[in-house]
């Protein structure tokens, strides 16, 4: 397995200041993150948000007052960035990724997001296709957050 071919790296230019895009993506992401689709309950999901510490949460809430744990930061950089290590889902065996996020000023009021995700590797033979639907699932992601920055 070619470990190169196993990153997804995505880059978005938006304009924005970094201190605002960084804090739109962490204290505002049930605005933006498409819940529907891209969240473990879909549908029953009232907000989703982010604990901003090493060790804190990126969780979603239920309706119900149900919260999920997507991810859990293992680094944070404010406003520069952070790590996640990610696992959407609710199996408690299943294989983690991790992901960062940097964000970085290139204008008073234009921010580069820079996301880097790896760790397919531990799907084994899943390892492509559980990589492909994030390449893609990434641009979605990416597009909300555009689309509200």
């Amino acid at each position: 397995m070619d470990t190169d071919l196993m990153v997804v790296e995505k880059q978005l230019v938006v304009e924005r200041s970094r201190d605002d895009c960084f804090r739109l993506f962490t204290e505002e992401l049930g605005a933006w993150w498409p819940i529907a689709t891209f969240s473990i309950h879909g549908e029953d999901v009232a907000d989703a948000a982010v604990e901003g510490w090493v060790g804190g949460r990126i969780y979603e809430r239920t309706t119900d007052g149900t919260e999920c744990e997507w991810g859990t930061i293992l680094e944070w950089d404010a406003p520069n960035g952070f790590t996640v290590s990610w696992k959407p889902n609710l199996d408690p065996k299943a294989h983690r990724t991790t992901w960062t996020i940097r964000f970085e000023a290139v204008g008073s009021e234009v921010t580069r997001m820079e996301l880097v995700h790896t760790g397919w590797e531990g799907f084994a033979d899943g390892a492509e296709e559980a990589r492909s639907g994030y390449q893609g699932g990434w641009d979605v992601v990416l597009a909300a957050f555009a689309t509200a920055a």
